[in-house]
């Protein structure tokens, strides 16, 4: 019983310490044609979407002969779609809210990271004040861009 004790006070003692500091986001790279360049995580997220009306802001980063990088802004949702043609894997960068994935709600926060496969009916939903942002891989790389929409969804 005594161990529990130092050991929930040592808990709340380390939890006191380390409020305040900030973690950084991971380094992240992507291939454009054959060379590694270095994704400005904290740059990107200051700078935020580029003005305008639009809900879905797309950034192509560059691309492989097999994938493709991008930074994507979520500004409030997406529509229900699927992607014919490419598999994705999401990591989100900044905010919160919930992936619907083939009628499936997935709350997603920072550091979540999800994989879509080709085919598969899903969209997202802004729940924060700010837009979301997510690095995005798409294979095989997304050179058209391959959003079908799906009308009779959940």
């Amino acid at each position: 019983m005594k161990t529990k004790f130092c050991l929930l006070g040592f808990y709340f003692l380390w939890m006191i310490a380390c409020q305040g500091q900030q973690t950084a986001h991971p380094s992240l790279y992507y291939l454009d044609g054959s060379a590694a360049k270095k994704l400005e995580i904290e740059n990107a997220l200051k700078k935020g979407p580029a003005p305008g009306e639009e809900h879905i802001q797309f950034i192509n980063l560059g691309k492989s002969k097999n994938l493709s990088s991008h930074l994507v802004w979520i500004k409030t949702r997406e529509e229900p779609h699927y992607h014919a043609h490419h598999e994705g894997t999401v990591l989100l960068l900044q905010g919160k809210g919930t992936l619907n994935l083939n009628g499936e709600k997935i709350p997603l926060q920072v550091g979540d990271v999800m994989s879509i496969p080709q085919g598969v009916t899903h969209f997202f939903v802004n729940e924060g004040e700010k837009p979301v942002a997510a690095y995005v891989i798409f294979a095989p790389p997304m050179e058209e861009m391959d959003y079908i929409p799906v009308t009779n969804s959940y």
